[in-house]
């Protein structure tokens, strides 16, 4: 062998990490095994970027009254009804037959006549759906023959495949089939229980699984070091952990016993204390929903109402529900829940729940619990990415 030049011996692919190869080092002779020529594993990709908050929303209408003085009055017609006048028309939406949706109603007061009810039904372009939430007056209830309550419902659904376009149908009806009421959204001037500023009424429709998506995968880590002379490519680093999902609540806050209301006005003259959230700061541009649920309100005044009012810090932002009990006992309980749709200004906000009674007279009570057997649940205030 040691007669034969290098291009006359045989071909020794592929390479062995135990092959011998001469070098030449500053005028010195030395002998290399391959494997020494092997460049060095490449490093590990960078984590994946934290992934962005998905918003769920996929329409939403707001139905403000204040154009006209806050307050629409609803007759006849009644469930399943096509020519019931439509409260709100959604947009036309593109869903793929196999998202699950929540299509909602929120109106913050009604006024059915005396043993009448008001009913919001939800249609698919032609086609009912279900009637979502009515509102409903005891027969010889109430003083002048209304009694005020918050109307809220909520459907889960899987639509076909293709395009749909929602809507709200309210009507009014008794036993004998027709009568009337009245519902309010914005600043109005009806005289019950004084003029004021309700909460917007909205329909809305959202995915039903929420949630931000999986953070991206991180990049692939660079190739090895420079193969040596007549060493392999260097491995590929391994993939980068991929980013934690993004999370939706900005403030949540609970309490677990009752609120005696004594204030009897609302406005800038406050209201009972219910909830206190705590301050969260605000980028600006960030739509949020605000929420709050009681599992009772209970009043024993009859033709009066118990209020409950949002508040960002002192400024009142409207009513967000009431309830009116349809006699003079301490027994009559309804369950609140309210729902406000906003953009908070950059910076700090603190919002409140504060509620009043519409009469001095009386004992006026917004209830929570702790849960558990025999035990209400709490109430809360909870913020979220719209």
């Amino acid at each position: 062998m040691a007669d034969k030049r290098i291009s006359d011996l045989p071909d020794g692919t592929p390479v062995q990490g135990t092959d011998l190869i001469p070098i030449d080092r500053s005028g010195v002779n030395y002998k290399i095994a391959a494997s020494g020529l092997v460049g060095a594993t490449g490093a590990t990709g960078p984590t994946g970027a934290t992934a962005a908050v998905a918003s769920t929303k996929l329409d939403y209408v707001e139905r403000d009254l204040t154009s006209v003085g806050g307050i629409l009055a609803v007759s006849g017609h009644g469930a399943n009804d096509v020519t019931a006048p439509v409260f709100i028309q959604g947009n036309a939406i593109t869903l793929d037959g196999s998202t699950e949706i929540c299509v909602e109603i929120f109106i913050a007061a009604s006024e059915p006549n005396i043993g009448a009810s008001i009913g919001a039904d939800l249609w698919d372009g032609s086609t009912f759906i279900c009637t979502l939430t009515d509102s409903s007056t005891p027969k010889g209830s109430g003083v002048g023959g209304k009694d005020a309550t918050t109307m809220y419902g909520r459907r889960f659904l899987t639509p076909s495949a293709g395009s749909h376009t929602y809507a709200i149908r309210l009507w009014c009806v008794n036993d004998a089939g027709t009568s009337s009421g009245s519902v309010f959204s914005g600043t109005n001037t009806d005289p019950f229980p004084d003029p004021n500023t309700w909460a917007v009424a909205y329909y809305r429709v959202s995915r039903g699984d929420g949630g931000g998506p999986t953070g991206a995968t991180g990049p692939t880590g660079p190739s090895g070091g420079p193969t040596g002379p007549t060493g392999p490519t260097g491995a590929t680093g391994p993939t980068g952990p991929a980013g934690s999902s993004g999370s939706t609540e900005y403030d949540y806050v609970e309490v677990t016993g009752t609120s005696t209301i004594t204030a009897t006005a609302d406005g800038n003259s406050g209201g009972t204390a219910v909830i206190d959230g705590n301050a969260v700061t605000y980028d600006g541009s960030t739509r949020v929903k605000i929420e709050f649920y009681a599992p009772y309100l209970q009043y024993n005044v009859a033709g009066q109402s118990i209020l409950v009012n949002l508040y960002d810090g002192t400024t009142d932002l409207g009513r967000l529900c009431n309830m009116g009990p349809p006699s003079a006992t301490a027994t009559d309980l309804a369950p609140a829940k309210g729902e406000r749709y906003l953009t908070p200004s950059a910076g700090s906000h603190t919002y409140h729940i504060r509620a009043w009674k519409s009469s001095a007279s009386g004992t006026a009570i917004v209830g929570g619990g702790a849960g558990g057997a025999s035990a209400y649940m709490p109430a809360f205030m909870r913020i979220t990415k719209a």
